[in-house]
């Protein structure tokens, strides 16, 4: 398991500075077999549900770190995350990184020639559901930022929670939340090149 997490593109994601966090976290193969990487920084556990079967598969704390991660097997599983935080609070998610890109090339391509006419329905915040999950879609373009996440009360305002995806090096960044409702308050958290936090 150590060989298959790069430690040091895992500790850019401890450090809040990683611009690609869906390279690392979620479901992954490597060598013929599968993982499934979490980032939750105020678990004291957290396991692996197969959605198929029940069955619960405990993740491995890497190093203390808060940075847990589980082989599933030879083949990819549907999934959700148990989470037990330290104050002893049980609760289950559906992971934000288990899910590809909502933003297409098509989008990507008419926004950055200027002729993407209704680029108001992506960049924000939209409800919408996404491989037949309901969530919030996320996205904005932030083309100088070194790591952009996205904050609010569904996660304590914690900018390490999560972090978004810059697709294809576009500048925009995007992330699928599951589960958050309508009229919660959120904001953008940027760290720029120089490392400030705005």
């Amino acid at each position: 398991m150590k060989k298959y997490i790069d430690l040091e593109e895992m500790y850019s994601v401890l450090d809040a500075r990683h611009n690609n966090p869906h390279n690392i976290l979620g479901q992954h193969e490597f060598e013929g077999s599968f993982f499934i990487n979490a980032y939750k920084p105020s678990a004291s556990k957290v396991e692996i549900v197969n959605l198929k079967n029940n069955k619960i598969i405990p993740m491995d704390n890497i190093n203390g770190t808060g940075f847990y991660s589980a082989k599933v097997g030879k083949n990819n599983i549907d999934y959700k995350l148990k989470i037990k935080e330290s104050s002893g609070h049980v609760w289950e998610l559906i992971d934000a990184y288990k899910f590809e890109p909502v933003l297409q090339n098509l989008d990507l391509y008419l926004f950055s020639e200027g002729t993407h006419y209704e680029i108001y329905k992506k960049l924000g915040a939209h409800k919408i559901i996404h491989q037949g999950v309901e969530g919030v879609h996320f996205a904005v373009w932030a083309p100088n930022a070194n790591r952009v996440s996205v904050i609010g009360d569904f996660c304590g305002w914690d900018g390490r929670v999560y972090p978004m995806r810059n697709i294809n090096h576009s500048g925009v960044y995007e992330v699928f939340i599951p589960g958050i409702e309508e009229n919660n308050r959120y904001k953008f958290e940027i760290r720029t090149e120089d490392g400030r936090v705005i």
